[in-house]
């Protein structure tokens, strides 16, 4: 695969993430990701990267760091 594809699809992974890091108000580090959901453990709060779309379209420029495992 492109590399630039892949950046760019790490960029609105991480992007996603922060978006529903905000919406439970928890650390992007307690959230994984699989098959599309995103998933808090503690909580048991998942929801679909189409969720959280609207809201990390806001979150512009991306924030940087790794990506949780």
């Amino acid at each position: 695969m492109n590399p630039k594809v892949v950046e760019l699809a790490l960029k609105k992974q991480r992007l996603q993430l922060q978006a529903a890091a905000q919406r439970w108000s928890v650390p992007v580090g307690e959230l994984t990701t699989s098959s599309g959901r995103i998933t808090h453990s503690a909580s048991g709060r998942t929801c679909g990267y189409g969720e959280v779309a609207s809201a990390a379209a806001q979150l512009l420029p991306c924030p940087t760091g790794a990506l949780p495992a």
